[in-house]
């Protein structure tokens, strides 16, 4: 009876959880692609920059190195995979630019590793980081979440007659975005696959620490008093010896 109670309730159980992984394995299938679509958009609005903004001069950049006498800021288009203006991009991206000494600074705080911050001296470009707590720029000590290689690879043109523009083309996030259609990320910036892996993680421990609704019908071996009656104890011979109370 004890045997087959166990094997009820172990069938129930896994009848049960075979229920939960089907319904799971299908809503994260879709969540899957979802996540996967998601960021192959993300990585083909990377390849290309165009923006519109306002300053004096022109400027040529090839991965770091820098040509040109410009003073530039933007105020819409689009640029490292978003566009301007939006809630997370400084909408006012400055570019200084002269023969000794420049500065380019580019906020995106959408999360992809797109925000950087460089210095250029006799036209090569150093990335700076700024400290989140006192704000301060600093060279070679990173606070980066996400490096921003892709700013070794741009090629871009920037010229500005009072209105302005930028052009560029991203070759590295063009191979980028190839790749990326097999899940590899070359440049760290596929947010929404990331996010899905974490969240996955998360129900995997939950799914192990599962517990049926049906677990209050499990025996507890504990529970049950296994030991042999004393008046069916075997004798000394092997046979079994029933022991009788003797009547008054």
């Amino acid at each position: 009876m004890i045997r087959e109670i166990r094997i009820t309730n172990r069938a129930i159980k896994l009848c049960y959880l075979s229920m939960v992984i089907a319904l799971f394995s299908c809503g994260c299938a879709s969540d899957y692609m979802s996540a996967y679509m998601k960021d192959r958009d993300n990585d083909a609005l990377d390849v290309f920059s165009v923006t519109a903004g306002i300053g004096l001069g022109a400027k040529v950049r090839v991965s770091c190195f820098n040509a040109g006498e410009l003073s530039y800021g933007e105020a819409t288009g689009l640029r490292g995979g978003s566009l301007i203006p939006q809630k997370f991009i400084d909408a006012w991206s400055p570019d200084l630019e002269t023969t000794v000494i420049g500065f380019q600074d580019y906020e995106n705080k959408d999360g992809r590793g797109k925000t950087f911050h460089s210095m250029t001296i006799c036209g090569v470009g150093i990335l700076r980081s700024e400290d989140p707590k006192t704000h301060n720029m600093s060279f070679f000590d990173y606070n980066y979440e996400i490096f921003p290689v892709y700013y070794f690879t741009q090629i871009e043109v920037i010229f500005a007659l009072g209105a302005g523009f930028r052009l560029g083309f991203n070759p590295g996030e063009l191979i980028d975005f190839i790749v990326g259609w097999t899940t590899i990320d070359i440049f760290n910036d596929d947010k929404f696959l990331t996010q899905f892996k974490k969240q996955e993680s998360v129900k995997a421990l939950n799914l192990r620490d599962f517990e049926s609704p049906y677990a209050p019908l499990k025996v507890q071996k504990d529970n049950i008093d296994m030991s042999v009656p004393d008046k069916y104890a075997p004798s000394s011979d092997g046979k079994q010896d029933v022991k009788t109370t003797p009547s008054n």
